[in-house]
Protein backbone atom coordinates (compact mmCIF):
# COMPACT_ATOMS: atom_id res chain seq x y z
CA UNK A 1 0.00 0.00 0.00
CA UNK A 2 1.57 3.23 -1.10
CA UNK A 3 1.01 6.25 1.28
CA UNK A 4 1.43 8.71 -2.03
CA UNK A 5 -0.66 6.82 -4.67
CA UNK A 6 -4.59 7.33 -4.31
CA UNK A 7 -7.33 5.09 -6.43
CA UNK A 8 -10.01 7.59 -6.74
CA UNK A 9 -13.30 4.96 -7.60
CA UNK A 10 -16.65 5.84 -9.07
CA UNK A 11 -15.82 8.99 -10.77
CA UNK A 12 -18.73 11.40 -11.49
CA UNK A 13 -19.47 10.76 -15.25
CA UNK A 14 -18.15 8.87 -18.21
CA UNK A 15 -16.37 11.39 -19.77
CA UNK A 16 -14.01 12.09 -16.69
CA UNK A 17 -10.17 13.01 -18.30
CA UNK A 18 -7.21 13.54 -16.99
CA UNK A 19 -6.92 17.14 -17.08
CA UNK A 20 -10.20 17.39 -14.88
CA UNK A 21 -8.88 14.90 -12.13
CA UNK A 22 -5.76 17.69 -12.44
CA UNK A 23 -8.15 20.36 -11.79
CA UNK A 24 -9.52 17.98 -8.34
CA UNK A 25 -6.22 17.39 -7.07
CA UNK A 26 -5.26 21.26 -7.80
CA UNK A 27 -8.18 22.40 -5.45
CA UNK A 28 -7.48 19.55 -2.90
CA UNK A 29 -3.69 20.91 -3.15
CA UNK A 30 -4.91 24.50 -2.37
CA UNK A 31 -7.11 23.45 0.24
CA UNK A 32 -4.33 22.15 2.03
CA UNK A 33 -2.55 25.02 2.06
CA UNK A 34 -4.72 27.34 3.25
CA UNK A 35 -5.71 24.87 5.99
CA UNK A 36 -2.39 24.78 6.62
CA UNK A 37 -1.89 28.63 6.91
CA UNK A 38 -5.33 28.43 9.32
CA UNK A 39 -3.17 26.21 11.41
CA UNK A 40 -0.36 28.30 11.42
CA UNK A 41 2.11 25.40 10.46
CA UNK A 42 5.23 26.26 9.13
CA UNK A 43 4.87 23.70 6.29
CA UNK A 44 7.56 24.29 3.36
CA UNK A 45 6.19 22.49 0.37
CA UNK A 46 7.41 22.06 -3.24
CA UNK A 47 5.56 24.03 -5.93
CA UNK A 48 2.24 23.20 -6.88
CA UNK A 49 3.18 21.17 -10.13
CA UNK A 50 6.15 19.44 -8.44
CA UNK A 51 3.03 17.94 -5.50
CA UNK A 52 1.12 16.51 -8.14
CA UNK A 53 3.13 13.61 -9.77
CA UNK A 54 1.02 11.78 -11.92
CA UNK A 55 -2.70 11.12 -12.50
CA UNK A 56 -4.60 8.45 -14.67
CA UNK A 57 -7.86 7.89 -15.46
CA UNK A 58 -8.40 4.52 -16.76
CA UNK A 59 -10.55 3.51 -19.62
CA UNK A 60 -13.16 1.28 -20.28
CA UNK A 61 -12.21 -0.50 -23.88
CA UNK A 62 -15.69 -1.47 -24.76
CA UNK A 63 -17.24 1.82 -24.18
CA UNK A 64 -16.45 4.20 -26.88
CA UNK A 65 -17.79 7.69 -27.73
CA UNK A 66 -18.02 8.50 -31.51
CA UNK A 67 -18.86 12.24 -32.22
CA UNK A 68 -17.84 11.88 -35.97
CA UNK A 69 -14.52 12.97 -35.96
CA UNK A 70 -12.38 11.43 -33.60
CA UNK A 71 -13.16 7.86 -31.18
CA UNK A 72 -12.56 8.44 -27.20
CA UNK A 73 -12.55 5.62 -24.59
CA UNK A 74 -14.77 6.33 -21.59
CA UNK A 75 -13.88 6.63 -18.67
CA UNK A 76 -14.43 2.93 -16.24
CA UNK A 77 -14.92 5.17 -13.41
CA UNK A 78 -11.13 4.22 -11.97
CA UNK A 79 -8.88 7.22 -11.41
CA UNK A 80 -5.25 7.02 -9.98
CA UNK A 81 -3.35 10.14 -8.47
CA UNK A 82 -0.07 9.91 -6.99
CA UNK A 83 1.31 12.84 -4.75
CA UNK A 84 4.77 13.72 -3.58
CA UNK A 85 4.20 14.86 -0.06
CA UNK A 86 2.56 12.04 2.34
CA UNK A 87 0.80 14.42 4.17
CA UNK A 88 -0.72 15.91 1.29
CA UNK A 89 -2.44 12.17 -0.11
CA UNK A 90 -3.72 11.76 3.22
CA UNK A 91 -5.21 15.31 3.05
CA UNK A 92 -6.77 14.59 -0.14
CA UNK A 93 -8.32 11.02 1.48
CA UNK A 94 -9.66 12.98 3.81
CA UNK A 95 -11.09 16.58 1.95
CA UNK A 96 -12.67 13.44 -0.70
CA UNK A 97 -14.38 11.48 1.64
CA UNK A 98 -15.78 14.79 3.61
CA UNK A 99 -14.41 13.62 6.74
Amino acid sequence: MSKLRLQIRNLPKREFYEAELRELCVAVVEAYKENAKADQKNVKLPKLKQLIRQVKVLRDQDKEDNDGTTITKLSSGLAFCEFSEPDVALYAVRYLNNL
